[in-house]
């Protein structure tokens, strides 16, 4: 979903939009180090976890604080972004940076959503990944064409956050 929005933004507002908002994507993707390193450690240890009461109180726990953490870590980026990208890019991409605090909360959701996702596993309820899932991905395309003409990159960033939301919800 993160990609998704690049496909619409280059067919409704052009390359040099894409290009500011593949700036402020780069910038946000420093919050998959967390998401690698989360994801590698996360199902071994949850699967673990014999006792049914146990692992929900540690998922609780889990949940809380991965948002903790997760939370301020895109607050440090959001209001960094700017000088980051006054760092890495030229002057021309300096308005790319506005997208990173949609896409690095949309990047909370998403850690969120593999926190909820093992629940999920473990009672067995698997067949409505699909649905939280492929419902998550309409409403970006739709979120997408609705909010990119009006405002561009931002509307891009806004669905992908909002979609994040949407499969972190559903799987809830």
């Amino acid at each position: 979903m993160l990609l998704s929005g690049r496909r619409p933004l280059l067919k409704l507002k052009g390359t040099a939009e894409v290009g500011l908002y593949s700036v402020g994507v780069r910038i946000s993707s420093a919050l998959l180090i967390l998401l690698i390193a989360f994801r590698t450690a996360w199902p071994a240890f949850a699967y673990s976890i014999d006792d049914d009461r146990e692992a929900k109180r540690a998922y609780g726990f889990v949940l809380t604080y991965v948002l903790y953490i997760c939370c301020w870590v895109s607050l440090a980026l959001s209001l960094l972004a700017p000088w980051l990208v006054r760092l890495l890019a030229t002057p021309h991409f300096y308005p790319g940076s506005r997208v990173v605090p949609l896409l690095v909360f949309g990047g909370t959701s998403f850690i969120a959503f593999n926190v909820m996702s093992i629940g999920i596993g473990r009672a067995k309820a698997t067949q409505f990944n699909w649905v939280v899932t492929g419902t998550a991905a309409a409403v970006n395309i739709g979120v997408n064409f609705l909010l990119i003409p009006p405002y561009g990159m931002m509307g891009a960033a806004a669905a992908t956050l909002v979609a994040y939301v949407v499969m972190f919800l559903g799987m809830t």
